[in-house]
């Protein structure tokens, strides 16, 4: 992905191993049932978790809120070197 003026926006050389989560905010705010959410702290466990995946990802979020009911749209890309 280089082009002759370097690495496109928002993109740096990486290691081997490293990850890049796109995702929006209904994973973050997926709430169980005492209220609270699913949040970055989660979100961050669920990724480092070896062979993350989105689909990893999205079965730690649907146990979480209310057996799998999410009230928003909660996409989530996982890309990894």
């Amino acid at each position: 992905m280089r082009t002759e003026k370097g690495l496109p926006l928002g993109l740096m050389d990486s290691e081997s191993g490293d990850r890049v989560l796109i995702y929006t905010d209904g994973i973050l705010e997926a709430t169980n049932s005492k209220g609270e959410e699913f949040g970055i702290s989660r979100l961050k466990d669920a990724l480092q978790k070896p062979g993350a995946s989105a689909q990893s990802i999205l079965a730690d979020v649907q146990p979480f809120a209310h057996g799998g009911t999410l009230a928003d749209d909660a996409p989530a890309i996982v890309l990894r070197h």
